[in-house]
């Protein structure tokens, strides 16, 4: 609900028509769109983990964090007051994330030529990894789209994948007392860190 008012509408799309008005290859793309399953439909499905959390949805908890609407009485206040979300789900049903899903998604944030894109996903620099992303970062970049990435949850000073690319804004985790927490990862590819732990 706090974050309802604040998803982006595609102009160029008619709601329900299954038409591709905007002939941009997605059909009915209306408030986003769900590259792990292929559908105009980017709600979350529950993803349970291993201790029970629903991983599914954790992006939509980040995009409460940068902006839930404030002043309406409910939920909480957002940082990035009346900014608009692009749910863009790169996920499947069974929390898996392809290449595919995600070379599509930063392609898509390109051609809308969004302000920001929010990774809260990363892996290591296996062989090919840095190289695959840093193209789509460039991509996302010439389009003036400023990729932010999560530095990553493994308490080292291990690159992870696209924050450690360049023109990446990669972001750590701090705890309660302002020291980094536990469990970021740190380095000086890291450019900032924000609240992360109690």
């Amino acid at each position: 609900p706090d974050l309802a008012s604040h998803i982006w509408t595609n102009p160029g799309e008619t709601p329900g028509d299954s038409l591709d008005n905007d002939g941009n290859g997605y059909v009915d793309d209306v408030n986003g769109w769900d590259f792990g399953t292929d559908d105009s439909d980017p709600n979350p499905q529950p993803i349970i983990d291993a201790i029970g959390l629903d991983i599914g949805f954790h992006g939509t908890f980040v995009a409460g964090i940068a902006a839930a609407a404030t002043h309406n009485g409910q939920g909480i206040a957002g940082a990035g007051w009346d900014c608009r979300i692009v749910p863009l789900k790169v996920a499947d049903a069974a929390g898996d994330i392809t290449a595919e899903a995600v070379a599509a998604a930063f392609l898509y944030a390109a051609d809308q030529q969004l302000s920001v894109l929010n990774m809260s996903l990363g892996g290591a620099g296996d062989p090919g990894v840095p190289e695959f992303f840093q193209a789509l970062v460039d991509a996302a970049d010439a389009a003036g789209v400023l990729s932010v990435a999560a530095a990553g949850n493994d308490g080292a000073n291990t690159l992870s994948y696209p924050a450690a690319c360049a023109k990446v804004l990669a972001v750590g985790a701090t705890d309660d007392l302002r020291a980094r927490a536990e469990f970021s990862n740190f380095g000086s590819w890291v450019d900032c860190a924000a609240p992360g732990a109690t």
